[in-house]
């Protein structure tokens, strides 16, 4: 773990993951976070669920998911929903191929993957950044990687978005809100 032990808004130094806890990665890679630290609110928001009502309380203080939820996010800019994911990958997705907003687990939406990575034709510049394990270094780099979203799949897990180095599909998965992913803030 790397940076501070709290996220700091005025800053902008959040606790995140460098793999091999090597700062400069994190530098050409990205950090990894855990949900919490994205979204603003303490660790214990990791295993309780907001989809009911959009708010709960975690450590007895209530906290609340926007519509355009900034968190770490720089002012004018949130985390994206995994409605706002699956718009992105319609819009690289080949005429005739399947991508379905509801899928778990497949490989739909060719070639978006490809498209998303350093050097494809979005201007996305995804790095294979890899994951954080929970409580544990990155693992991964240079195969896959994992970009979150806002959106819940269950108390402990999001929706994410899992992409591969080697094919040109792209995975939409629950993932632990405690594994360390990218995050990639949309203008508002």
């Amino acid at each position: 773990m790397a940076g501070s032990n709290q996220g700091d808004a005025q800053t902008g130094n959040y606790q995140k993951y460098c793999y091999n806890n090597n700062l400069s990665i994190c530098e050409t890679d990205g950090g990894l976070y855990q949900w919490h630290i994205v979204m603003g609110f303490p660790y214990s928001c990791n295993s309780v669920s907001f989809a009911a009502t959009g708010s709960t309380s975690c450590g007895g203080t209530v906290y609340t998911i926007d519509d355009k939820h900034q968190g770490i996010c720089p002012i004018g800019y949130h985390i994206p929903s995994d409605d706002e994911w699956h718009t992105l990958e319609l819009c690289l997705t080949n005429p005739g191929q399947v991508c379905i907003a509801t899928r778990v687990g497949v490989g739909e939406c060719s070639p978006a993957n490809t498209r998303l990575k350093v050097g494809g034709s979005s201007g996305f510049l995804g790095v294979i950044a890899g994951y954080g394990g929970q409580g544990e270094l990155p693992v991964r780099r240079g195969y896959n990687w994992l970009y979150m979203s806002v959106t819940e799949a269950g108390s402990t897990s999001i929706m994410d978005r899992y992409i591969y180095s080697f094919n040109d599909d792209l995975r939409r998965n629950p993932y632990y809100k405690t594994m360390g992913q990218t995050v990639r803030c949309l203008k508002d």
